[in-house]
């Protein structure tokens, strides 16, 4: 079983037993982690500019690698993180951390300690599901249920559902070229041009309200991963839009895709549940998937 593989310099998490599968230049290393249950139950990674893996688990804390040295610090509530429930990561201009966590509100890390926000009190929620910063310095936080957060380093400005309904269950952020920030939400997307935000599901061409899991700018290009109705790529240009379903290719397993990103040959790849991961390349064929045991 392999819990970890890496492609290129992105992980993928599998559920198995404690080993960190790493391929590059076509070829695997194994790194074997320690014999723990910890190891069991990995839900998130991340790497930094620091070359530091950033590893929760979900109730039990996080662990920091250091890839250079391989060695490894766990955080958890007895030592300093303010809650074992890390959703998240996210590296910022700076080389702060910043972690999401389910219930717990925001964690920063910063200068070997940790610094909690809540949003309680300012959005009446504190699961937080997605984390960027613009090319401003701006943060958006992502709330579950509750609307979005952003936070220019001195106030924090609120977007709640109550005001703009369709803005639950946020999961991903990505700046355009135009400035205009694109929000994923498990009731669709939705732009903010500057000052508004405003729903943009016909724009790209849906009629449905999907589950938006994840997006990925290649180019002219717009990938984006849905949980229950496969991937779309969009062409931004010629704004046209394919549909990559189990229907049109059996090679893809599942129509729940989480994840989307281009490693560092070039290659866009997919991330499916459970367990798979489609790499497609341009043109659009040939699909190769790759299959852990």
């Amino acid at each position: 079983m392999i819990p970890l593989v890496f492609y290129g310099f992105k992980p993928y998490i599998h559920k198995g037993d404690p080993i960190f599968t790493t391929v590059q230049d076509q070829n695997i290393a194994i790194f074997e982690t320690p014999q723990t249950s910890w190891w069991q139950g990995i839900t998130g990674v991340y790497r930094d500019q620091s070359n530091r893996l950033w590893i929760s688990n979900t109730g039990a804390g996080i662990s920091m690698i250091e890839l250079t040295s391989g060695k490894i610090t766990y955080f958890d509530q007895t030592n300093g993180l303010p809650n074992d429930f890390v959703l998240n990561f996210m590296e910022d201009h700076e080389g702060n951390i910043w972690m999401g966590t389910r219930g717990g509100g925001l964690i920063e890390y910063s200068r070997n300690n940790f610094v909690t926000y809540s949003f309680e009190n300012i959005i009446n929620g504190d699961v937080v599901r997605a984390i960027f910063q613009d090319s401003k310095g701006n943060y958006w936080f992502g709330l579950s249920s509750a609307g979005i957060v952003r936070y220019d380093g001195t106030r924090f400005v609120a977007f709640s559902k109550d005001r703009y309904p369709g803005l639950v269950n946020v999961r991903h952020f990505l700046e355009l070229d135009d400035r205009h920030l694109l929000i994923l939400t498990f009731n669709g997307l939705y732009i903010y041009n500057g000052s508004d935000i405003y729903a943009a599901n016909q724009k790209y061409g849906f009629e449905n309200r999907y589950q938006f899991s994840d997006v990925l700018l290649d180019g002219d290009t717009l990938w984006m991963a849905t949980q229950g109705n496969g991937v779309f790529r969009i062409g931004m240009i010629e704004w046209t839009s394919s549909a990559f379903l189990r229907e049109t290719f059996p090679v893809i397993r599942s129509i729940a895709c989480l994840k989307t990103i281009e490693d560092e040959f070039g290659f866009v790849q997919i991330m499916e549940y459970p367990c798979s991961i489609m790499e497609k390349s341009q043109p659009i064929r040939p699909i190769r998937v790759l299959i852990t045991q």
